[in-house]
């Protein structure tokens, strides 16, 4: 499933529900899918984020990847570039006293 971050600060992104529970949960968040994060709370929760992002690379390869084929001219996308939109959102939400709400998206796409 997909999952839709949205904030009145900013565009929404939308990922995989895998990456976003993940990244929900280096947050130090439930990872639970809705839910949001007021303002007041989005500093430390990207302050865990980005610390725990920069100082594993593991999940560059490990997290990221899991359950997903690839084909063989394919090269993963790294767990940092998956999560830059997300940290951009909370950076913008966090400067404009924002909240930040998830939840799967609902949308269809052709």
């Amino acid at each position: 499933m997909l999952v839709r971050f949205t904030s009145e600060a900013g565009p929404d992104i939308v990922m995989f529900e895998a990456d976003a529970a993940l990244m929900l949960r280096l947050m130090n968040l439930s990872g639970k899918i809705p839910s949001a994060i007021l303002a007041d709370d989005i500093e430390e929760a990207l302050r865990n984020f980005q610390g725990a992002v920069l100082s594993d690379s593991e999940f560059e390869e490990s997290e990221s990847t899991a359950g997903n084929t690839l084909e063989e001219d394919e090269e993963p996308v790294n767990f940092m570039t998956r999560a830059y939109p997300l940290i951009q959102l909370l950076k913008v939400a966090q400067s404009r006293e924002a909240a930040v709400m998830w939840n799967y998206n609902k949308g269809t796409y052709i």
